[in-house]
């Protein structure tokens, strides 16, 4: 989560940065890597959770030792992880189309400028 913590700080500097200088940040290569940052935190985040849960249904189910270890805590930090791995892969849903939408349409302005070029 640490890393987690790490990267959404990075976008949030970026995205204030972007907003006092005035420039756009919509180049194709920022978006590469926030769309690549973003897939592994949310992989990050979603094994970190899958692991906590699944070691809380281990202290439950086989030692009955929930009462000591605090599960209903841990249960509760699991459903955060999991809320946010939701808003993580929403993340990188989003900048993921953003990339492809922004690389389609350089494609598609190169090979139209081409086509004008090879017509003549």
């Amino acid at each position: 989560m640490v890393f987690q913590f790490l990267w959404s700080l990075f976008v949030a500097l970026v995205d204030v940065y972007a907003m006092t200088a005035h420039c756009s940040i919509q180049c194709l290569y920022f978006t590469k890597v926030l769309a690549l940052g973003d897939w592994v935190t949310s992989f990050m985040t979603l094994s970190a959770a899958c692991a906590s849960a699944g070691i809380t249904t281990f202290l439950d189910n086989n030692f009955n030792q929930c009462a000591t270890n605090h599960c209903g805590k841990y249960e509760g930090a699991i459903a955060m992880a999991m809320l946010c791995w939701m808003v993580v892969s929403l993340s990188f849903y989003h900048s993921f189309w953003f990339m492809t939408m922004r690389f389609i349409h350089l494609t598609k302005s190169i090979s139209f400028k081409l086509w004008i070029k090879w017509s003549k």
